[in-house]
This record gives C-alpha cells, structure tokens and sequence, in this order.
C-alpha cells in the first residue's frame, strides 16, 4: 500500500499554521518568503544535511540556490547523497574539491535528476500529472495513467 495519501484524505490531514494547528478547511494565508541571506542558507542547508557541512560545499550550494530555499534544500541533499562527503560524526568533511557537475545548475534539473532515480513508473506518473496540470484529482490522474493502482 502506497504511503501516498488520497487527495481527500489530505483535506483531513493537520498543518500547521503561524504556529496554531488548524484544519485544511480553515482559510490558508499565503505568506511572501523572501530569498535567504548567507547565514540563513547555511542553517537551512546544515539542517537539512543533519550536521554542520564544510565551508566549500556551502559556499557552491549558496551561489547555485541564489536564496530560494527549496533549491538551497533540494541541493543539500543532492551533494550529501552524491558521496562526496565523509561523515566525521558531527559534521561532514570534504575529501576533495566539488566537481562542477556535481551540484546541479538548476532547480529544474535537479528534480528532473532526482525524477531519474526514482524509477520509471514514478517519472511517468509526474510526466502524465505534469500534462494535465496544475490542479488534478487522484481519479482523473488514475484514468489517465490508465493505472487503477494509483
């Protein structure tokens, strides 16, 4: 059984909000982030990574992520998986330089990477979704696919 929930079984599902737990049936209020300075990337990356990360790979995931902080999170875990870097138990040690093509260049292709490693059948399922749209329900997405085990 997939860990994915069915679109109505996340309207049920609890978030929180401004710090309050309220239902997804409350009003959302959408809230502008501004990009990362410097030492807000570097606590996001370090937190995402688990430990504090060497001063190099910060500085290439800095000025790759340019502050948005979903591609500041998504190249984090790209150069912590890639095996480049060696545990030291509270922190993580580089062994050699970062090759250029190590860090991915763009938020785009570092998901269209990640994509890749999930598998066929996850690609294909993010390609028919990305077709339709937007805003899709779990049924129509399962029709299209042609895949009654969605």
């Amino acid at each position: 059984m997939s860990s994915l929930l069915h679109p109505s079984q996340q309207l049920q599902r609890i978030v929180a909000l401004d710090g309050a737990l309220v239902g997804f049936a409350e009003p959302i209020v959408r809230k502008a982030l501004n990009r990362l300075d410097a030492g807000e990337g570097t606590v996001l990356a370090e937190t995402v990574a688990g430990k504090a990360l060497p001063d190099e790979v910060v500085t290439h995931i800095a000025a790759r992520a340019d502050g948005v902080p979903l591609f500041v999170e998504e190249l984090t875990r790209v150069v912590v998986e890639s095996g480049l870097l060696r545990d030291e138990g509270d922190r993580y040690a580089l062994d050699r330089s970062i090759p250029s093509f190590a860090i991915p260049p763009s938020l785009h292709a570092s998901l269209l990477a990640r994509l890749d490693r999930l598998g066929p059948t996850a690609k294909e399922i993010a390609q028919i979704g990305a077709a339709i749209g937007r805003d899709f329900s779990y049924e129509l997405l399962a029709v299209v696919a042609q895949r009654p085990d969605l």
